[in-house]
This record gives C-alpha cells, structure tokens and sequence, in this order.
C-alpha cells in the first residue's frame, strides 16, 4: 500500500488555517480582556471608599493598567462615566450622589497622561462647560497638570482668570501659582509669552 506524501501546498493550506486560528484566538481573548477590563473600572468608579477619601485613586490606578496598552478603551469608559449625574433632595437640600464617580473619572483621565490625544482637550473642555461644577473644574485642572502644562500654555491659562469660569474660587489660587511654577522652571521658554501675563495684571475689571 502507498501513501501519498504531503505536498508543499497542502503544507502551506494547513498554515495559513492554523495562523487564521491563532489569530482569531488572540482576538476573541483581546475583546474578553478589554470586556473584563472595562467592568472593573465601571465598579471600581462607582464604589465608594468607606473612608473619608472622595475616591480610591489606587485602585481607579489598578483597574486602568488591566488595559494594559490600550488607553483609547480606557479613556472612553472614564469619559462617559465623568459626565454621569444623579441628584437627590433631602430635606430640601439637593444632593449630588455622583460627585465623587465624576471625580475618580476625571483623575483617571488625568492617569492616561498624553498616551490618549483626547483627554487634555476633553478636560478643557470640563473646566469652561457652564454647567459643571466647581469640583469637576477642579479635578479637571488637576488632572491637566498631571498631564503636563507647558510654557505655551501660559497664554491659555492666563484668560482662565478673564472668563465666567474664573468665577471658581479654586482658579483664581491654582492658575497664578501654575503660571509662576513654568515661568521659574523655564524663564526662556516662558518669554514670549509673558506678554499674556501682563496684560491680564494690566487689565482693571478681571471677573
């Protein structure tokens, strides 16, 4: 009896089927992790400290690096999570029961760091949306300066103090001292735009 041996195309068809395997298996546990990933960091933002933290920064921490490279799906869920509200009124105080999830988001934007384009245009976007709070203005600037202001920059933040959203108490103490703090860290760099700093102490109605 005669076998016949294998040809260098059947060879070649087994190949190309078991890479096709492999990379649909690789695949399918990428999306399972990422699904898994992006529960963990649901529940951990929505999970209250029993202590008297706003939020649990080491584990929001945690749950974003079982993302492991991927950022973007990272940033989407902490997104969407930072503009979630619920209110309540008790005894005729209106409470914000979401206060400290939208803050945890936000630091975690602050976490992904410049790895996701989006996030520090996002956070911006935070701090001059009129409906925000003053925490959510706050924890978006902080989160910026976790990400890194730069010298050119300077102008930016220095019409923050000349905008309705200045009305924050908490931006007329952290913008003077952001400014000053890249000024003293890099005065070349800081030069050409000193003129944006001037011209806010010049004028005489700041809001």
């Amino acid at each position: 009896m005669f076998f016949r041996l294998p040809t260098l195309k059947s060879f070649a068809l087994t190949a190309n089927a078991l890479a096709s395997l492999f990379f649909v298996c690789v695949v399918v546990c990428s999306c399972s992790s990422t699904r898994h990933a992006e529960t963990n960091l649901q529940t951990v933002l929505h999970t209250r400290p029993g202590s008297h933290q706003l939020f649990d920064s080491g584990q929001i921490t945690n749950a974003i690096l079982e993302f492991g490279g991927n950022h973007q799906a990272a940033f989407s869920v902490l997104k969407k999570v930072s503009s979630e509200t619920n209110t309540i009124v008790d005894a005729g105080r209106i409470i914000d029961t979401n206060r400290f999830v939208r803050a945890g988001a936000i630091y975690g934007i602050g976490q992904l760091g410049k790895s996701v384009p989006e996030a520090a245009p996002f956070l911006w976007e935070v701090i001059y949306y009129p409906s925000k709070s003053g925490n959510d203005r706050y924890m978006a600037f902080v989160a910026l300066k976790k990400i890194g202001f730069q010298t050119q920059d300077i102008p930016t933040l220095a019409k923050l103090l000349d905008v309705p959203a200045s009305n924050q108490n908490f931006l007329t103490k952290l913008v003077p001292e952001t400014i000053s703090e890249l000024i003293e860290t890099n005065p070349p760099g800081a030069t050409p735009y000193l003129s944006s700093v001037e011209n806010l102490l010049d004028n005489p109605n700041p809001d």
